[in-house]
């Protein structure tokens, strides 16, 4: 089982992909598939609240006083977390398409957002190696204005 900000964070992260760059879905066709996300991320939601056993990945959870076993029976079938993925699919085609009818900027937007994780992960690897972050430190230069109350002096 998941946590239900669990779920509502990945319904949201299928949403922000359907309408990104623009805040705008790409299509009035697009319209049912945020339903379908709203509608699932509620019955995934309300059965993890519902359910008599608790979360088994937390430890000492207390069951959920919201226990209710007649709801937790209807909703079990429709409240699969395998389907999460296929909606990550569907809206990374949203994504698809808009690169392939967009204007220069929006593609720009787009391969903006779809490269932004490379110079990230390469960053948090050279941080994370043994002598790396102490060279990063030793070449950071002393903070002298007030303003930079959160850098270290030397």
């Amino acid at each position: 089982m998941t946590t239900p900000a669990g779920i509502v964070s990945t319904s949201l992260i299928v949403v922000l992909l359907v309408v990104f760059p623009d805040g705008w879905l790409p299509s009035r066709r697009w319209r049912w598939f945020v339903a379908v996300i709203g509608g699932l991320s509620a019955v995934v939601t309300v059965y993890q609240v519902t359910a008599p056993e608790p979360d088994s990945s937390i430890p000492g959870l207390p069951p959920s006083p919201l226990v209710n076993p007649a709801v937790a029976a209807v909703l079990a079938p429709l409240s699969s977390f395998s389907l999460f993925p296929v909606a990550v699919l569907v809206a990374a085609v949203a994504l698809v398409i808009r690169y392939r009818s967009g204007t220069i900027v929006v593609r720009r937007q787009i391969k903006w957002f779809t490269l932004w994780p490379t110079p990230a992960d390469s960053l948090s690897r050279s941080r994370s190696g043994a002598g790396s972050s102490a060279s990063l430190e030793r070449s950071r230069p002393p903070c002298t204005s007030p303003a930079w109350k959160h850098c270290r002096t030397p």
